[in-house]
């Protein structure tokens, strides 16, 4: 009687251990099949960028916007000539993480508006007045070259929108830098239609490494988009910039990153960057060019990340 009642108990043990294996199977796969249904709806919903009108200039502004469910909001603001897609590799890597992503096109870039006004404060003002539209209180900005001077403007002059700076092949200042002064004299030569094998060179001599032709391709289309008067203009409004002395102000966390075969921007300009700034970390990057997004954009996300997440553990 006792063996009996010992071999029923077994089963039932046996069975409820069995029951509860099912279930975790379950769960494991379900929530697996759902994070694969949101990542796929990501992938189908960054394909098609939309559009935002600015009241306060009535300019349209062209973004690609992420994980909107997400509190922690990350604006990237690509470089010179570039668009959205500046960053388009950036974005799977992205969608495995949880945070807000808003991939903006500059005034004058890509399919955004056109205007006669291209300096740097007004790109900064677009930034700050789209945040103000979309009801953000406040974001991380993400700059590449250009965007990264556009991201210091705007923390100079809306610091209350700025929770913190990555700043992706950057300086303190452009209006004594021989290599885009060199850039300038060929740009201010420029007539429309813009010479596609100029736009060929420009793309890729900020590169390190040998990209696929299907995105330099779509790079140096985009870049196309802009006629030789916002080429001229832009650059023009970029080579005055200098924030030396208000960046010594500053009291925001900074990521710096900078790729050794940058060369735009050499190391003595990281170095005094990341001086000036008090609140600054300098990450170097191997063999990497300008674009160091274009040419490791894993590696990239990971230290955004991480620089995301640390300096939440130090407010």
């Amino acid at each position: 009687m006792v063996f009996t009642n010992f071999q029923e108990h077994k089963l039932i043990i046996l069975f409820v251990l069995f029951f509860f294996f099912v279930v975790i199977i379950f769960l494991g796969f379900f929530k697996k099949k759902k994070k694969t249904t949101e990542n796929s709806q990501k992938k189908n919903q960054k394909l098609v960028p939309r559009s935002l009108t600015l009241e306060s200039v009535g300019l349209k502004i062209e973004y690609v916007e992420r994980g909107e469910t997400h509190d922690t909001t990350i604006v990237f603001i690509h470089g010179y000539t570039d668009s959205w897609f500046s960053f388009s590799r950036v974005m799977k890597f992205m969608d495995n993480e949880n945070y807000h992503c808003i991939y903006l096109t500059l005034r004058g870039h890509g399919n955004s508006g056109r205007t006669e006004d291209y300096e740097i404060r007004s790109f900064a003002d677009d930034v700050a007045n789209f945040m103000n539209q979309k009801g953000i209180e406040k974001a991380i900005l993400v700059g590449h070259s250009m965007g990264t001077f556009i991201s210091q403007r705007v923390a100079i002059t809306h610091p209350e929108k700025v929770e913190s700076l990555v700043l992706i092949g950057s300086a303190a200042s452009c209006n004594k830098n021989p290599v885009l002064s060199g850039l300038n004299s060929d740009v201010q030569k420029l007539e429309d239609p813009i010479d596609r094998e100029f736009v060929s060179e420009f793309q890729t001599s900020t590169v390190a490494s040998k990209l696929p032709d299907k995105f330099m391709n779509r790079i140096i289309d985009e870049s196309l988009k802009l006629n030789s008067d916002t080429w001229k203009k832009t650059l023009s409004g970029l080579i005055k910039c200098d924030y030396q002395s208000q960046l010594k102000e500053m009291n925001k966390q900074v990521l710096i990153l900078w790729g050794d075969k940058d060369e735009v921007f050499p190391e003595d300009d990281q170095k005094i960057l990341n001086e000036v700034l008090d609140q600054s970390m300098l990450k170097v990057y191997k063999n990497t060019g300008h674009g160091l997004h274009w040419e490791k954009p894993e590696k990239f996300v990971k230290d955004l990340t991480h620089f995301i997440q640390k300096t939440k553990k130090d407010k």
